[in-house]
């Protein structure tokens, strides 16, 4: 019934010169997302009123969304050191500089690790990587086309906050497809690769955010609502203590035949809590101010500084999505506050939101028992987009809502 609400009431408003010789491989396998602590007897519905998370169902995942297929990386892959491209690169620059460099099988993998993956530095990198990841770029041949797919491979220790952010990286991927957003989610895994964990994700084409802040010159052809859609999606709905980083979207294309489009990469960061903040070494947060991105900052804030002093603030940071429309927009701040989220955006989200939830739980994201409450970040955004439409449904939330909070005005 409130799926139903909701739509009524906004209704009226993604070769290696030669093939290598065989090779022996190591053991790679998928990692299921963790089993939680087991729950006493009796405990899976809360104290009463609370809400109901079990866990995902992968396999309506699979049946849904991948016509009955699992998520499969290849295993004969060639490996090299991930060197990240310069803003101003161009495609095919970028894959000429990554097929002159020497590969090697990835059963050899440990030739590239050993003096890298302790210390925490990026395999041809002098600055130190946030996440303590070894970062390495995949050849293969696709099995039936024989055309050369590159992959990036992330590894990091398999414990601790590491392994946190490994999987909200893993389940921010799963997040898009049930919000509706597949095409801007990259094919994405976490695997066990010669006795060591790893994120493997496709490699895509296209550049990055990094050249909107050098550049207005050819924009990618992207509608706002597209732009709108995803800021909401992953800003404002699940957070990104990296909100800043515009390396974390890819403007790309599909296929030669597609429009250009957003990916999302790089999402270790999204549905952060105190813990991830702890891991900032250049942070002044404090045990029990608001988690940057969240609600709750982005309300205070405002209420701090002004909305429309916050909101040109955010208008003026390097977030790709932002910066993307700030430039096509020529910086007016009074037009860009007045853009409004397609309302099917919102609609999908709410009607996801079990989905959001379980995912949350299944991946170890949040205690179960604040998904109970309904006290997660993402599920008290998602209460203020449904107050939003109840009270307001013929008008659509616009972007000076989200970034400040104001939902309710």
């Amino acid at each position: 019934a409130a799926i139903s609400v909701h739509r009524r009431l906004y209704s009226s408003a993604a070769a290696a010169s030669a093939s290598p010789a065989p090779v022996p491989q190591p053991t790679i396998q998928p990692i299921p997302p963790p089993a939680p602590p087991r729950e006493s007897p009796g405990a899976e519905g809360g104290e009463p009123g609370d809400l109901f998370v079990p866990y995902y169902n992968f396999k309506r995942f699979e049946k849904l969304f991948m016509n009955n297929k699992q998520i499969r990386f290849p295993t004969d892959m060639q490996i090299c050191p991930f060197n990240r491209p310069e803003a101003d690169d161009t495609e095919e620059e970028v894959l000429a500089m990554q097929m002159a460099q020497p590969t090697l099988p990835i059963a050899q993998l440990h030739e590239f690790l050993p003096q890298t993956f302790e210390i925490g530095f990026s395999p041809n990198s002098t600055e130190k990587t946030k996440h303590a990841d070894s970062l390495f770029l995949g050849f293969a041949h696709h099995p039936l086309t024989g055309k050369l797919e590159r992959y990036l491979l992330k590894f990091f220790p398999a414990s601790g906050a590491y392994r946190r952010n490994a999987l909200r990286e893993v389940v921010f991927s799963y997040l898009l497809v049930e919000a509706g957003m597949a095409q801007h989610a990259p094919k994405i895994g976490l695997q066990k690769i010669g006795g060591l964990q790893c994120v493997v994700r496709r490699f895509y084409d296209g550049r990055d955010g990094r050249f909107l802040l050098q550049s207005a010159a050819n924009l990618p052809n992207i509608h706002d609502d597209v732009l709108l859609a995803n800021y909401a999606i992953r800003y404002v709905l699940f957070g990104d203590l990296d909100m800043d980083n515009p390396g974390n979207v890819i403007f790309t294309r599909h296929s030669g035949f597609s429009g250009d489009t957003i990916l999302n990469i790089d999402g270790e960061e999204i549905m952060p809590d105190e813990q991830s903040m702890r891991q900032l070494e250049d942070s002044q947060w404090k045990p029990g101010d608001p988690i940057p991105g969240s609600y709750a900052w982005r309300t205070t804030r405002a209420a701090e500084i002004g909305e429309a002093e916050f909101f040109r603030r955010q208008m003026a940071s390097e977030n790709g999505l932002l910066a993307m429309l700030r430039v096509r927009h020529g910086g007016d701040t009074a037009a860009l506050a007045k853009l409004r989220l397609n309302p099917s955006v919102v609609c999908r989200a709410l009607e996801a939101r079990p989905y959001f939830e379980q995912l949350a739980r299944s991946f170890c994201i949040y205690p179960i028992e604040l998904l109970r409450k309904g006290q997660a970040d993402f599920q008290i955004t998602l209460d203020h987009w449904a107050r939003h439409i109840q009270r307001h449904p013929a008008v659509a939330i616009t972007l000076s809502q989200l970034c400040t909070g104001a939902y309710l005005k």
